[in-house]
């Protein structure tokens, strides 16, 4: 499923990730005080060239990807914030707002340029 209504830009910060010696870095960001909950905390999860859909489960906003393998499968991601893991239902804009998720609407997080920007599209 690919949205196509940008709806905005993403305040993000990042990290790079070492991995296995010998790999080469991998950086990763989030959206800003966004890390994601399951039965531990992935505190930076976007990785480029990944796309990534956040869709309301009655209980919170799910991250899921496609492109996920490895120790990301088989879990359920959920948007929460830092200091008490709370379920959110908003991501923080590069502008300084804030953006509202409402559930029933399905969102995807996508590289707006290679290396740069991650936009929220939504239908």
């Amino acid at each position: 499923m690919k949205t196509t209504t940008l709806l905005g830009v993403l305040k993000t910060e990042g990290l790079e990730n070492h991995g296995p010696t010998g790999s080469q870095p991998v950086t990763l960001v989030r959206p800003e005080n966004r890390p994601l909950r399951n039965d531990g905390i992935r505190n930076h999860w976007l990785q480029a060239g990944f796309d990534y859909q956040l869709k309301h489960n009655g209980t919170g906003w799910q991250v899921t990807s496609p492109d996920w393998t490895g120790d990301w499968t088989g879990h359920v991601y959920y948007l929460v914030e830092p200091q008490y893991l709370r379920h959110v239902a908003s991501l923080p804009a590069a502008d300084g707002s804030v953006i509202d998720l409402v559930p029933g609407e399905v969102y995807e997080l996508r590289e707006t340029q290679p290396g740069g920007a991650w936009g929220l599209f939504g239908s």
